[in-house]
């Protein structure tokens, strides 16, 4: 059994995906939730508490906290490989296809995609909650203003893939998978 992705939520369960279906228990009692079968590669807690699940399928489905299926949204063309919460009613997704989806949880709707990425987008974080940063397997960086959708900044790191990748207020830590061992720290402030 592979794991895909572990998340810890705001309600003290632990939901874990695995390449037999999903999991969930709740860490304080030891107790067993739920499963799911049709595990998503890359699970995203909203706001509101409920799951953002990314999909083989190219579907993301979205569930309540005990893993009910609330909706699912569609329209990528490959793999679902990264999400993020945006606010209450918007999250973004990251695609093999190369492209980004920012969609209305409420409206069930996709209302941006965001192109200019050259591989698949691995990773997804806020820099604040008008500011996408986006990370792509070649290790490009891009920063895209969630109200307009337009690329702000385009980073080229080394000429490595992309690992790891955290947003923090005014830094930026990313990993790549080099020969030198280095992780890279960046200061925000040219990004916007």
């Amino acid at each position: 059994m592979n794991v895909n992705c572990v998340k810890l939520l705001k309600n003290g369960s632990v939901v874990i995906s695995t390449s037999i279906g999903i999991q969930s228990w709740d860490l304080k009692t030891g107790e067993f939730n739920a499963i799911i079968t049709n595990p998503p590669l890359c699970f995203e807690e909203t706001v509101d508490g409920n799951i953002l699940g990314g999909s083989q399928d190219y579907f993301i489905r979205h569930w309540e906290p005990n893993l009910v299926l609330d909706t699912s949204f569609g329209g990528h063309t490959d793999l679902i490989l990264s999400l993020k919460s945006i606010n209450k009613d918007l999250f973004a997704c990251g695609s093999k296809d190369e492209t980004i989806k920012i969609w209305s949880i409420e409206k069930i709707l996709c209302l941006k995609t965001l192109q200019g990425h050259e591989a698949p987008i691995i990773f997804l974080d806020l820099i604040d909650t008008d500011y996408l940063l986006s990370g792509c397997f070649k290790g490009t960086l891009k920063v895209w203003n969630v109200s307009n959708g337009k690329c702000m900044s385009t980073m080229k790191g080394k000429n490595a893939r992309l690992v790891q990748m955290s947003a923090a207020k005014n830094e930026l830590i990313r990993t790549d998978e080099t020969h030198d061992n280095e992780i890279e720290l960046w200061k925000n402030n040219l990004l916007i």
